[in-house]
Parts: structure tokens; C-alpha cells; sequence
């Protein structure tokens, strides 16, 4: 029994997570998110629970939108970070 909750709980979890982070990628989603904070400091995890319980928004149309996908992992496409200058160039 308790192995079967822990499998539960890991896949909602997992589940959470994607779902915050395909929001938090998606212009729409984005818009949302400095809605609901100042700073913009908030978890994929966070995200993905507003999704089911948004009372400024229905996100129902963006979930059916995003179900079949769950399955194929999402990574996002995140710059090179910039080369470090060598102390030699910097003088």
C-alpha cells in the first residue's frame, strides 16, 4: 500500500513539474506568471498546480492543447552561456 501511494505521489509530481514547465515556456504562460508574482521567482512545480486551480484564467483549452505531448519529453532550448574572456585578452 505504501509503495503504491509513493508511486502516486511521484508521478503527480512528475506530472506537476512538466506541466509548470511547458507554462512557464509558453508566451501565454508567461504572461500569467508575472501576474501571479512580483519577481517571477516561482517553481515549475508551483505552475503546474495554477493550472488546475487559476481563478483569473481557464486553462483547460491549454491543457487539452498539451496532453498528447506529455509523453514525448519537453527540453527547452537554452542559449550557450557566453565564453569566459581569458585574463590575456583582458589586458
Amino acid at each position: 500500500m505504501v509503495d503504491r501511494l509513493r508511486g502516486v505521489v511521484c508521478l503527480t509530481y512528475s506530472l506537476q513539474m512538466q506541466l509548470g514547465q511547458r507554462l512557464s515556456a509558453d508566451p501565454r504562460g508567461q504572461q500569467r506568471r508575472r501576474q501571479w508574482t512580483v519577481t517571477d521567482r516561482v517553481s515549475w512545480f508551483w505552475c503546474g498546480q495554477r493550472l488546475f486551480n487559476d481563478p483569473g484564467y481557464d486553462w483547460r483549452a491549454w491543457l487539452a492543447a498539451h496532453w498528447a505531448a506529455l509523453a514525448i519529453p519537453y527540453t527547452p532550448v537554452v542559449p550557450p552561456p557566453a565564453p569566459i574572456p581569458l585574463l590575456g585578452e583582458a589586458a
